[in-house]
């Protein structure tokens, strides 16, 4: 009785509902978790809505790595100690297959039909500029189809940084990738993308040592189109040619001030109408012609709806998450401090969400910043990603 009195005491003081954990309703769009600590027998994969909703999607047995969708297929890893690399297995429906040579994958992902599934292997290696704090795998690119399992195809071989993982298309099966082959210092980057079983070079990049932030590269959700950030400039990709999006050198007087310049990021926002291009401490907002809208302060870490994005800082009071409104301008609202969390976006941007470490629970809030829900979990949640209305996966955004 106690922790009902106290359960609806929180929800008149937030407003809000803050909803139990092991509900069985059936649910659709929300946030996959997993345990980020602990017994992997209290969580599996959990979707959680916007309504407070919880389903069970995989139970314990399995350390969830991707899903294709909220009914799968799933690439998850078998149960065991957090350091042993362990293979990847595809859980589909009733079936599972392993997939040979795949222990200790990273940048899993499926292809927007679920037929395909990408991830890399290889030696972790740290970036040569010790200023980037940034990651690479020094292995190989794979490609398995979800019906060959047994028959992994390896696509190229070489330097893959950690951020920059392998992206594809929101439609068709165009993979882009950023690799570097060469052996001399300072290395050189190329942004492929495999398409039709070929390997068209879009660009290469200035840039010596690749950003340890979010991806430099992002799909328009709509059209397909590809943009890119290659140091003060954009550029896109459509139907096989680059072209210059925007003034040559755009983006100089963005996050200026050193030490942390050499953080990049594109990320467009879920309708494609705004592109967030963070360079350093701070984000220009740009049209998705290229257009420059507004700079705000703080590295992007996500957007609110569609007229507002997230920005990371590190202020006295520790790393604080903003949202900054751009219609009308607003000056950057405090949404959380102490912040160390994914965002996961609507793609008809109606909420985003994000995990409150302090209360072990996932917050789901509207684009103006206001709280639609908290539901607390039994278990310290770790966002695996999102699944929009339509069923489609959401990649989570971070700048960490």
């Amino acid at each position: 009785m106690r922790l009902l009195v106290l359960a609806l005491g929180l929800v008149a003081a937030l407003g809000a509902g803050v909803a139990p954990a092991e509900q069985r309703a059936p649910a659709a769009e929300g946030v996959l978790l997993t345990s980020r600590s602990g017994p992997l027998s209290d969580s599996g994969l959990v979707l959680v809505t916007p309504d407070g909703r919880t389903q069970r999607l995989l139970r314990g047995s399995w350390t969830p790595v991707f899903p294709a969708g909220r009914r799968g297929p799933f690439a998850v890893e078998p149960r065991g100690r957090f350091t042993d690399p362990r293979p990847l297995v595809v859980v589909d429906g009733a079936r599972t297959a392993r997939i040979d040579g795949s222990a200790g994958a990273r940048c899993v992902s499926w292809s927007p039909d679920a037929r395909r599934l990408s991830y890399l292997t290889g030696t972790e290696t740290p970036l040569e500029n010790p200023s980037s704090r940034g990651w690479a795998i020094s292995g190989t690119l794979w490609v398995v189809a979800r019906d060959a399992v047994s028959s992994p195809q390896a696509i190229d071989t070489g330097l893959f940084p950690w951020k920059q993982c392998p992206s594809w298309a929101p439609r068709g099966e165009s993979l882009a990738y950023v690799v570097s082959r060469s052996a001399a210092a300072p290395k050189t980057w190329s942004l492929v993308v495999l398409r039709g079983g070929e390997r068209p070079l879009i660009a290469e990049l200035d840039a010596a040592v690749p950003s340890p932030a979010y991806r430099t590269f992002d799909w328009e959700p709509r059209t397909g189109r590809l943009v890119f950030l290659d140091r003060e400039t954009l550029f896109e990709w459509r139907n096989g040619a680059v072209v210059q999006l925007g003034r040559d050198h755009a983006l100089t007087a963005v996050g200026a001030a050193p030490p942390d310049r050499f953080l990049h990021s594109v990320r467009f926002s879920p309708n494609g109408a705004l592109l967030a291009a963070s360079i350093g401490r701070e984000t220009a907002v740009l049209t998705s012609a290229g257009g420059l809208v507004r700079v705000v302060a703080g590295t992007f870490n996500g957007w609110a709806g569609n007229s507002g994005l997230l920005t990371l800082r590190a202020e006295r009071s520790g790393i604080t998450l903003r949202l900054h409104r751009l219609r009308p301008p607003h000056g950057g609202r405090v949404i959380k401090r102490f912040f160390k969390s994914n965002i996961v976006s609507d793609p008809r941007g109606r909420w985003f969400a994000y995990i409150d470490r302090e209360t072990a629970s996932i917050d789901f809030r509207r684009p103006d910043g206001s709280l639609l829900r908290r539901v607390r979990m039994r278990f310290d949640p770790w966002i695996v990603a999102g699944v929009a209305r339509d069923g489609r996966i959401i990649e989570p955004a971070s700048a960490y």
